[in-house]
């Protein structure tokens, strides 16, 4: 009787993760419904769909959290900190076609810091926009736990580079994916931009 208690809780699962697949819908994430919505960063001139429980990181975290001094600037975190957006504003012109061999050139990066890494996927793809945005995704290790990882890279504005990361636990990586990078693809730029 347990086996059959067991698929049916299985299938009303998979019934559910069927249902919430998108950003509009939320998405059905470790046996929970998140609901999203689009938030705008003002310090960066964006908006973005994201978990509408997340909420910015305060500094004093920040700086635990992210010891480097080339921390994110801004950070999306869930309550118990254990999912993550971040985001940062460089001045660095970018053509859109160059934004894919950018991509790689920060995977070569994270490669030659953390040898340990495995990479999966190097995409490029468009945000709402219609701006390119190249993504690639990785296992990282912590002190004691391994992280899941997305990284990309997209122009925004005028002559500047946004670059961000999504991160989860490595074994929710599975139900993180998929909303995670419909979230970054939902990046918008915000208007009265003056980023020049």
């Amino acid at each position: 009787m347990d086996y059959l208690d067991e698929q049916l809780l299985e299938n009303k699962r998979k019934q559910k993760k069927e249902q919430y697949r998108s950003l509009e819908t939320g998405f059905y994430i470790c046996n929970e419904l998140v609901k999203f919505g689009r938030v705008t960063i003002a310090p960066l001139s964006l908006s973005i769909v994201l978990p509408t429980a997340f909420v910015t990181m305060p500094q004093s975290m920040v700086k635990v959290k992210y010891q480097s001094e080339n921390r994110p600037q801004v950070i999306k975190t869930s309550l118990d900190t254990r999912v993550n957006f971040t985001f940062s504003l460089l001045s660095q012109a970018v053509k859109p076609e160059q934004i894919a061999s950018l991509a790689k050139q920060f995977r070569t990066v994270v490669q030659r810091v953390s040898p340990a890494n495995v990479f999966y996927d190097l995409k490029e793809e468009r945000t709402v926009e219609e701006v390119p945005l190249c993504w690639f995704d990785y296992k990282g290790y912590a002190v004691d736990e391994q992280i899941y990882y997305i990284m990309y890279v997209t122009p925004w504005g005028r002559g500047k580079l946004l670059h961000g990361t999504f991160n989860c636990r490595f074994r929710d990586k599975d139900e993180w994916k998929e909303a995670a990078r419909q979230a970054i693809l939902s990046l918008k730029l915000e208007e009265g931009d003056n980023n020049s």
